[in-house]
């Protein structure tokens, strides 16, 4: 999904053009030189009129197409100022250096909201201008910012008035760490390399962006830093030789902590702690192999998606794999969790957007049932129609 922008003329009108087809979320947001005044100001919205990424509804676009009728009705709300104080890691002010407030929630696809940022002075901070919600502090020192250091420092809210005297501790943030094992507890040597990847489920769709990852070092153990509070779900994945060593395909089938398995929830990670985790790897999933091909039976290249059958993990990261054909169409899915799957091809290149369950709704006509089992290998050709093609039209590029 492209982005783009326009500013509405003296009637409020505006016109974004030159957009490749596809489907589109749209926002409007007015400046911080539109305030109202010194303490309201307009909430950014999504269309049709919510703020929610969550609530938000897509505007297709097909080619040579125009879409009118998307208005916005903007609507004002009190903002408020926030101030504090940044302490280093020997307790003395932090100077030099900014702080920044960014919406936390990923309730709008501008996260940055205008007068969230503030130099620090003597290590205090004022942020003025910010609208009712949650937000993510980050501090940028310029001697870490050299070093490449992302400095997470604390959550924060703003409800129904001024937040005065937030502190903050730099060197302090939450930490994530943990080791991957095998059934019988011990660390299997093709581990080292493997990246570990936190994702919050808000960012599955329309907001998706890196985010602080961590890499199991040749102990079998890994750590990530400065990880906003929230609550994760966790990805390993393997790099193409040689950035990582090869190994046999596997999946997590736990993720334990507190004595309990958090695979599928995510694991919480809390202000200022340290979580500990143990991540299990199973190493007899099923493959999946077959041969995509065109109408007239020639080898397609395009990418094939596997979802899980059962709606309610449709949207897990555990049940939802995407590959890319090769020269003879040929394709295969290692690794993969037991259980039953639709697999269908995908007719677009942003693999992201195949989850998208807007997408993936369109596609479930299309779709072939498969039964995947331990150890064992599941055998399934299929055919780039044009009906698959059509059903997504709106985003072929």
């Amino acid at each position: 999904m492209g982005r783009s922008s326009a500013t509405t003329d003296d009637r409020g009108q505006y016109r974004i053009f030159n957009l490749a087809p596809g489907r589109y979320y749209v926002q409007a947001s007015l400046s911080q030189l539109f305030l109202e005044n010194g303490t309201r100001k307009y909430e950014p919205i999504l269309y049709p009129g919510v703020s929610p990424v969550k609530d938000a509804r897509s505007v297709e676009l097909v080619r040579g197409g125009e879409v009118r009728g998307i208005d916005f009705h903007m609507r004002s709300a009190p903002t408020y100022t926030v101030s504090g104080q940044v302490l280093d890691e020997n307790g003395q002010p932090a100077s030099g250096g900014s702080v920044s407030a960014m919406y936390a929630d990923s309730g709008y696809m501008d996260k940055r909201p205008a007068g969230a940022d503030a130099p620090l002075v003597d290590g205090r901070f004022r942020l003025r201008g910010l609208l009712p919600g949650h937000y993510q502090l980050t501090v940028t020192l310029p001697t870490r910012a050299i070093r490449g250091e992302r400095l997470y420092a604390k959550a924060f809210d703003v409800e129904a008035g001024d937040v005065n005297g937030l502190l903050v501790h730099l060197g302090r943030g939450p930490v994530l760490r943990g080791r991957p094992v095998a059934d019988d507890g011990t660390t299997p040597g093709s581990v080292a390399g493997l990246h570990v990847i936190p994702s919050l489920p808000s960012e599955k769709t329309i907001l998706s962006g890196s985010r602080t990852e961590g890499v199991v070092s040749a102990d079998g153990t890994f750590e990530i830093r400065n990880l906003p509070p929230g609550q994760y779900t966790l990805r390993l994945v393997r790099l193409p030789p040689p950035v990582t060593v090869a190994g046999p395909p596997f999946y997590i089938r736990e993720i334990r902590w507190n004595g309990q398995d958090v695979a599928d929830q995510g694991v919480t990670i809390a202000e200022g702690a340290t979580t500990e985790i143990t991540i299990v790897l199973d190493y007899t999933g099923g493959t999946v192999s077959g041969k995509l091909v065109g109408e007239r039976g020639e080898p397609a290249g395009a990418p094939v998606v596997m979802l899980s059958a059962d709606a309610a993990k449709r949207d897990s990261d555990r049940y939802f794999r995407l590959t890319t054909t090769d020269q003879n169409g040929d394709f295969a899915f290692p690794g993969v969790i037991p259980g039953d799957y639709l697999i269908v091809p995908y007719p677009v290149t942003e693999a992201a957007r195949a989850q998208d369950p807007e997408i993936s709704e369109r596609l479930l006509p299309y779709a072939t049932r498969i039964s995947v089992r331990k150890n064992g290998t599941t055998n399934q050709d299929l055919r780039m129609t044009l009906e698959i093609r059509k059903a997504l039209e709106g985003l072929l590029r």
